[in-house]
């Protein structure tokens, strides 16, 4: 693997002033999610500690126009906010409790994308609403659209569940708060800094436990950020050998652009499809199955995969720009 990296020491600051016990932010109005629409129902809850009146209703047909779709990824969440409403919002990786301790006691809720375990073999990605914490019972407060509002997690429960996805969170907040948001995410903001300390923060994990499977995958996703193609192949495919949990590549995709990158066009087709046998709505896998494709001069199979992940959303960008290339 990689070169230990030293870690920077801004991602993971503590604040000059000592964080209080416990934090408890009140005035969210709590949303239980209909089919498959934690994303929607997660951020309208967000947003409603701004005071905003937006529901999973009024996010759904923008976020997710299938509402069979089992995806909605934080950077559509992100794009969204910026895009269509008064609020700011940020994403990124490699996110640790402290930080999300730091950004509750400076009255911003912290979403996270995390892993549910519903029963064994059921298995799935989700998003959850951080709105506390309280040291003395080493717990996080949570409003899950799904188990419902007042949620306690413990730390570790949380930390593990929050791993398999790179400890990826997002950041909505008021632009009146930009520049304290920006100060608290300065170590993420710039995105060489998250990546070097991200990298850094899985081989930490991988040094302490070969056979940490996400640790590994968490690598190879930061090496396909950094363009480290050949490397972050390495990781996947060791994490790969240990099992991961059958639904991970719906969520989830630097596999599949690392694999087209170093060539690997049949392992993106036969995972794509693997995916599509479980799940036939998976925009995301048809466009890199369509990449694939094409990559093989296969341009009549190209272009349905591109036609039928604008069939399931509509606002793919990546398919569509896919697609009037190939035309």
């Amino acid at each position: 693997f990689p070169t230990q990296i030293v870690p920077s020491t801004k991602a993971t600051l503590q604040p000059s002033i000592a964080l209080p016990p416990s934090v408890n932010l009140t005035n969210i109005r709590h949303e239980y999610q209909t089919w498959n629409n934690c994303g929607p129902a997660t951020t309208a809850m967000n947003l409603s500690f701004y005071k905003s009146a937006l529901t999973q209703k009024d996010l759904a047909p923008s976020l997710k126009p299938d509402s069979e779709d089992k995806n909605v990824s934080p950077n559509e969440i992100v794009e969204y906010i910026n895009s269509n409403t008064e609020y700011k919002a940020f994403y990124g990786i490699n996110g640790n409790t402290t930080l999300v301790k730091q950004l509750l006691a400076n009255n911003i809720p912290v979403m996270i994308e995390t892993w549910f375990i519903l029963h064994p073999d059921d298995e799935m990605g989700h998003y959850e609403l951080t709105r506390g914490y309280d040291d003395s019972k080493k717990q996080f407060l949570m409003y899950d659209s799904y188990r419902g509002p007042n949620i306690a997690t413990s730390y570790a429960d949380y930390d593990t569940n929050w791993k398999v996805f790179d400890r990826t969170f997002i950041v909505i907040y008021q632009k009146s708060d930009e520049t304290k948001v920006k100060k608290i995410l300065e170590g993420y903001m710039d995105r060489d800094e998250m990546l070097a300390n991200s990298l850094a923060n899985a081989q930490t994990e991988i040094a302490a436990d070969e056979s940490d499977k996400f640790a590994l995958f968490n690598l190879g996703n930061t090496l396909t950020m950094m363009k480290r193609y050949p490397e972050a192949a390495v990781a996947f495919d060791k994490a790969r050998t240990l099992k991961l949990p059958w639904r991970m590549l719906w969520y989830q995709f630097p596999i599949f652009e690392t694999y087209l990158a170093v060539g690997r066009n049949q392992d993106v087709i036969d995972l794509a499809t693997a995916n599509l046998a479980q799940a036939n709505n998976l925009e995301e896998s048809y466009y890199y199955r369509g990449q694939a494709y094409e990559k093989m001069d296969k341009k009549d199979a190209a272009k349905s995969d591109y036609e039928k992940a604008l069939h399931y959303n509509k606002f793919f960008s990546p398919a569509k720009k896919a697609l009037e290339a190939l035309q």
